[in-house]
């Protein structure tokens, strides 16, 4: 199960604001949402298609909770 943290970008790292118990090498999934202003539809379809391909291994239940969290703006 996963949880929602705040961090910060500096110099190409991804700084967490909080405490996380992670094992030298650990990998995750980064979820970074970007603003569609100023795209194309055209534009928002291409990068919906490369975020689906770059997710393929989502189930319809991940894809759900991607929609949720994307509709409140968390």
């Amino acid at each position: 199960m996963g949880r929602e943290i705040e961090v910060i970008y500096e110099n190409g790292v991804f700084w967490p604001t909080v405490p996380v118990r992670l094992a030298e090498g650990d990998r995750l999934k980064l979820y970074i949402p970007f603003e569609p202003h100023g795209l194309t539809p055209e534009q928002m379809e291409e990068e919906l298609r490369k975020m689906r391909e770059a997710f393929a291994d989502w189930n319809e239940q991940d894809w759900a909770e991607f929609e949720a969290t994307f509709k409140r703006g968390t």
